[in-house]
């Protein structure tokens, strides 16, 4: 019986020797049935292995391996993070829900919500980086966007104690195209969803097309006057304040008062869409509205709302949850295919204008046929038609009927004129009497500029001094750190 019990013990301790050297943790071995089960393997950068079997082992080279099956109810979220790696690259990924419905579904495992969410938490970081690191590399990030886009615009700026406060970018190729954009811009502000909050100050011009265009984009701590302030005073390097220049926006009372400031000389307005949904809320009449927007004698080109940059706070709506740098990559590369598709487009055209001007020129054109015309001195005419009686002057290029004072091209009133007062050389005159903004070359040079991506971390060569300046992120009190708590109702 001694020998039989030394013999025990010594096994005991080869064994325990075995599992030191391997790393076997100790755990029951399975039965022959699983163990003989073969299914198919996933493995994530050669560290994690997701297999039907229920083992969990450090295989020797330091490399940690779990298997996920429904058998085994203790993955680590590691293991999970692995399994959706690839559904975090390319945008938002999926929920939480999502998640947890993937593994049910695919795989018969039942996990708890924490846990899939701190997998998400963790696969994303893997992906995007973490907020943190975001912030503490924003300065480098920034020169690397200056090196690669030239004439491009950034600024950085903290607080006396080294945390983050505002981070603007405005791309070269946006600068240089604002010059063929009509001068009109809408500002809007969206609140970013990430851990540290904070605001996401946008500026947009229109086309010529009607498509969004962007001109600076700038994260910022609070919507407040100074971040205002901030945000005008760095576009005003490449915005000239002019009488042709009009912003708009939501009414923010911070906005009209900094316009005044830095744009002295500039209109200020306030969106159309905003300020038609206030009077249907405080006067309950929805049809007062129409009338109400009928009576504006707005002059910058009939752009009177902010729809503009709400439409890309939509499209950014995923990105408002990454990373300071995550997001301005996930920007960069949304303009970079909407500057290289717009540029491609109309470069074969035959026309002069752009082809929605065209279809405009047509139909106006065919209007002011139906028109009667009155000479009433030299350049200024009396139209008459579609119960209207309007008063058109070639010479300043305005209509009392006011759309060719809007739209800058002639309207069907404006046409009769220009028939009467040139005959069969009217239809070459239009372009004369219209805008150049609506051209074919002035389109293609608001987008003849590229945006070049920005490279990847590995691969950046910036200064000792840039590299070891980290920039904490925004300062939050420590409650609102994570997930946010609701009060729950009995």
């Amino acid at each position: 019986m001694v020998d039989r019990l030394t013999e025990i013990h010594n096994m005991s301790q080869d064994q325990q020797m075995l599992d030191n050297e391997c790393g076997w943790m100790d755990m029951d071995v399975p039965d022959k049935e699983t163990a003989s089960q073969q299914v198919s393997s996933i493995e994530v950068d050669s560290t994690i292995q997701l297999t039907h079997s229920s083992h969990a082992r450090d295989d020797g080279t330091g490399f940690y391996k779990e298997h996920l099956t429904s058998n085994n109810p203790h993955a680590i979220a590691k293991v999970l993070g692995a399994y959706f790696h690839d559904r975090y690259s390319e945008s938002k990924g999926p929920s939480t829900k999502d998640l947890r419905n993937s593994i049910r579904i695919e795989l018969g495992y039942k996990v708890s919500y924490w846990k899939v969410w701190m997998d998400s938490e963790i696969e994303k970081s893997l992906v995007r980086g973490t907020h943190e690191h975001g912030y503490g590399v924003i300065d480098a990030y920034s020169h690397i966007l200056r090196t690669s886009n030239s004439v491009s615009k950034t600024a950085v700026v903290v607080d006396e104690n080294g945390r983050f406060k505002c981070f603007l970018v405005a791309y070269g190729a946006w600068i240089l195209g604002f010059a063929q954009m009509r001068k009109v811009i809408a500002v809007d502000g969206t609140f970013l969803k990430s851990r540290y909050c904070g605001v996401l100050l946008s500026a947009f011009a229109q086309d010529i097309e009607n498509h969004i265009f962007s001109v600076a984009f700038c994260v910022v701590d609070s919507k407040c006057d100074a971040s205002y302030k901030y945000f005008f005073e760095q576009m005003s390097s490449f915005v000239l304040d002019t009488p042709k220049l009009c912003i708009i926006s939501d009414r923010h009372p911070s906005i009209g008062k900094i316009v005044s400031v830095v744009f002295p000389s500039a209109h200020y307005g306030c969106c159309m869409r905003h300020l038609g949904e206030n009077i249907r809320k405080d006067f309950h009449n929805g049809s007062v509205v129409h009338h109400f927007l009928r009576q504006q004698k707005h002059t910058m080109y009939n752009i009177m709302t902010i729809n503009i940059t709400e439409s890309i706070n939509v499209v950014l709506l995923g990105e408002r949850e990454f990373p300071i740098t995550a997001l301005f990559d996930a920007i960069n590369k949304r303009f970079t295919e909407i500057f290289h598709e717009r540029r491609m487009i109309f470069l074969d055209i035959g026309t002069k204008f752009v082809p929605s001007m065209e279809t405009i020129i047509a139909e106006n054109t065919e209007l002011g046929n139906k028109l009667l015309v009155h000479q009433i001195a030299n350049y200024r005419y009396i139209v008459t038609g579609h119960e209207v009686v309007a008063t058109a002057d070639l010479q300043s290029k305005s209509c009392s009927y006011r759309v060719f004072v809007i739209d800058k091209i002639p309207c069907p009133y404006a046409m009769a004129a220009l028939r009467c007062q040139y005959g069969e050389d009217y239809g070459r005159r239009i372009y004369e009497y219209s805008s150049l903004y609506y051209t074919v070359d002035a389109y293609i040079m608001a987008y003849v500029e590229e945006i070049k991506p920005i490279s990847s971390e590995d691969s950046w060569q910036v200064s000792i001094e840039i590299l070891e300046r980290k920039i904490s992120p925004l300062f939050i009190e420590p409650g609102k750190v994570g997930r946010r708590s609701y009060k729950r109702r009995k």
